[in-house]
């Protein structure tokens, strides 16, 4: 028995001859025809190892492109793996190995003797498989299949690079939306460069490129206005800004920079309507220079505020008014019109009721309403002390309502009853003094006095008093002329002794005291008599320093200083003079040159006389000083004293003249010496009626 195996399906003529082992004799044989069962050799695919896809756009209608890598059923793709694979039908009893090979050339098996194999093709075509099976070392059948690659490797690419376009303009968008606009323009501009016809991401690049410069420019706006202060204007370009990029950082910095000036803003404007409260209050309390103030100081940080603005004006404009209405109030003050001050300070009242100045106004006119008050309680008070003849009651009361309110009609009406006062004091005084002299038996002088007092104002009783003296002084009219003639001795006798006529007043004193004993007229009597006896005893004394003094004027004249001086001493012991003694120092020093001198050049009395002309001050003693006024003429010259005048002669340093003293009543003959150029002596020789002259020594100074 034997096996064989056939090589294919074709009919096969078997034979077999049988023959012996040792003859090889055949023995006879057989044969038969047989054909051998068939494989079936198929080939599965192609089929993809993986699904292709290539990015698409595609539209719906009335909608957005969507876009997105899309799978190609039953396309095949270049470079990507093409499956197919092997079955043998029935499958042998020996191992089937299998053979691929494909057609045209552009494919690649890296396994051709795997029952199932991948092919991958580098370009786009159609391509055949051919499979060869074989079992034991027999082809047991080949099977084939086509592949249409119809997508290139390119359009992969492309693909893939679309798609990573997409994937990166998508984060692009999310980026955008996240804030981070510089980096979804980058990513945007970034897939312009891997997809040039992507026309979304070129739109989207220079959209959101115009919108960060739109952006920045609205932030710069916005800054500047926050520096201006401009809140509001700051506000809507940030509101521009967030409707294009909200999560944009400089968007959110500027949203931080405008919030942080809404709250300083807002922290301002409350204080500033605090100070606008405060301002209000202030005006409402009377402060209106204050409130002014106030809002000069928000009008200084926020100038276009534009209630300050309004209020200081106003306020402004009102203090004007009302300091206008109170000037005129000041001045109807002053023209006494206080009604019509009154209307005046209302309508300042209307404005600032508060205001100080306005109080203040109110304050003295107040006052002057007072016033007036009390000048009409002043008026009426006066008019009742005036109806009941209180004249100087009536008079002070008129005098307080005028130092209150000056007024004509008041001034007037003191005047009126200061004359009637002054009338009633001059009679009362007229009555007083001749109740006086009345009192003195002295009637005809009180008669006097009252005829005075009837004459300013007719009296019945003064009249009747009048009358009554009368008949009174009928019974004494010889004792008053007796009195009259003892007054009359008695004055002639005092005029007499203030010129220095002691005897002649001592006989008028004695004619008066022999016609009434009056214990003051004898008493005057001995004080005379006593002055006379000393004034002769001083005649004496003053006619011994008369001589003296001659002799020494005499000694001087002839420079014989030191027996002139001797001389003066000499009359001091009679008359004492404080002048004389000063005069005889200066002698002596004289005296004393005179004898260290040598020569000395003498003065000749005719030399030429000094110069007299000036003003001298006369000094005689203990009477008073007076002055002298001199005009020289040559040896001539007229001295001026007081209302009198007299003229004199001059040789060499002595002079002589004649003054007649008019109030004394006297003549008094001078003779002096001129000391030098700021001093002269004199002596005054007066004549009395008695016969005995009266002398004294003078100094006169040049002023």
């Amino acid at each position: 028995e034997i096996t064989f195996v056939l090589n294919d399906t074709k009919p096969a003529n078997i034979a077999c001859t049988v023959a012996t082992k040792r003859k090889n004799e055949n023995l006879g044989g057989a044969g038969k025809t047989i054909a051998a069962q068939g494989f079936g050799v198929k080939v599965s695919g192609p089929r993809g190892r993986q699904d292709v896809e290539i990015w698409k756009c595609e539209t719906q209608l009335g909608g957005a492109p969507s876009c997105g890598m899309k799978k190609v059923p039953n396309q095949f793709a270049a470079g990507t793996e093409i499956l197919f694979g092997a079955s043998v039908e029935p499958m042998p009893e020996k191992p089937v190995s299998y053979s691929w090979t494909s057609s045209p050339a552009g494919c690649t098996i890296p396994s051709p003797f795997s029952r199932d194999i991948g092919m991958t093709c580098s370009s786009t075509g159609n391509y055949t498989v051919t499979l060869t099976a074989k079992s034991d070392g027999a082809v047991i059948g080949s099977a084939s299949a086509s592949v249409n690659v119809a997508i290139s490797q390119d359009e992969i690419g492309k693909s893939k690079k679309a798609r990573d376009a997409y994937e990166k303009l998508q984060k692009a968008k999310g980026l955008v939306a996240q804030g981070s606009l510089d980096e979804g323009i980058a990513l945007a501009n970034e897939v312009k460069g891997l997809d040039p016809k992507n026309a979304e991401a070129a739109a989207l690049a220079g959209k959101w490129s115009g919108e960060r410069q739109t952006v920045k420019d609205q932030i710069s706006r916005l800054v500047a206005y926050l520096q201006q202060n401009k809140v509001a204007e700051a506000e809507k370009e940030l509101s521009g800004a967030q409707k294009l990029h909200p999560k944009y950082p400089p968007v959110v910095d500027a949203e931080k920079k405008l919030k942080q000036a809404k709250e300083s803003q807002g922290k301002h404007n409350k204080e500033i309507e605090e100070k606008l409260k405060r301002a209000k209050d202030q005006v409402a309390q009377g402060k209106l220079d204050e409130g002014i103030a106030v809002l000069d100081g928000i009008l200084k940080t926020d100038p276009k505020h534009a209630e300050a603005q309004s209020l200081s004006a106003r306020w402004k404009a009102e203090k004007e008014k009302v300091m206008s209405h109170l000037v005129t109030v000041q001045t109807l003050t002053s023209q006494n019109r206080p009604a019509d001050a009154e209307k005046a300070l209302q309508e300042a009242r209307k404005l600032h009721p508060k205001y100080p100045p306005v109080l203040e106004a109110e304050k003295k006119l107040a006052a002057i309403r007072n016033k007036d008050a009390q000048v009409q309680k002043l008026l009426a008070e006066g008019y009742e002390m005036e109806k009941q003849k209180r004249y100087q009651d009536a008079v002070k009361k008129y005098q307080e309502a005028y130092a209150l309110v000056p007024n004509a009609e008041i001034q007037k009406r003191i005047g009126g009853l200061q004359e009637r006062i002054g009338k009633e004091q001059k009679i009362k005084q007229l009555v007083d003094e001749g109740y006086a002299l009345e009192q003195k038996k002295n009637y005809q002088g009180a008669i006097d006095r009252y005829r005075q007092a009837n004459a300013i104002e007719f009296n019945q009783k003064i009249e009747e008093r009048i009358r009554g003296l009368e008949k009174q002084r009928a019974g004494q009219a010889e004792l008053e002329k007796k009195g009259q003639q003892v007054q009359q001795l008695v004055n002639d006798g005092y005029k007499l002794e203030q010129q220095k006529n002691y005897a002649g007043a001592l006989e008028k004193y004695r004619q008066a005291h022999a016609m009434e004993q009056s214990p003051k007229i004898a008493e005057r009597i001995k004080v005379l008599e006593a002055s006379i006896k000393q004034q002769q005893q001083a005649a004496g004394n003053a006619a011994q320093a008369k001589n003296l003094r001659a002799e020494g004027e005499q000694l001087q004249n002839q420079k014989q200083y030191a027996a002139a001086a001797a001389k003066y001493r000499e009359s001091l012991k009679y008359q004492p003079d404080p002048v004389l003694e000063q005069h005889i120092a200066k002698l002596e020093a004289a005296a004393k040159q005179q004898q260290q001198t040598v020569s000395r050049p003498q003065q000749s009395p005719s030399s030429a006389p000094m110069n007299m002309t000036g003003t001298w001050r006369v000094n005689c003693g203990e009477r008073d000083s007076n002055t002298v006024r001199v005009i020289q003429n040559g040896n001539t010259f007229q001295a001026f004293v007081e209302d009198d005048k007299y003229t004199g002669t001059i040789n060499g340093n002595t002079y002589t003249g004649q003054w007649r003293d008019s109030k004394a009543g006297v003549t008094v003959d001078i003779r002096g010496t001129i000391v030098s150029a700021n001093e002269m002596r004199q002596t005054h020789t007066v004549s009395t009626r008695s016969g005995q002259p009266i002398k004294m020594s003078c100094v006169l100074r040049r002023m």
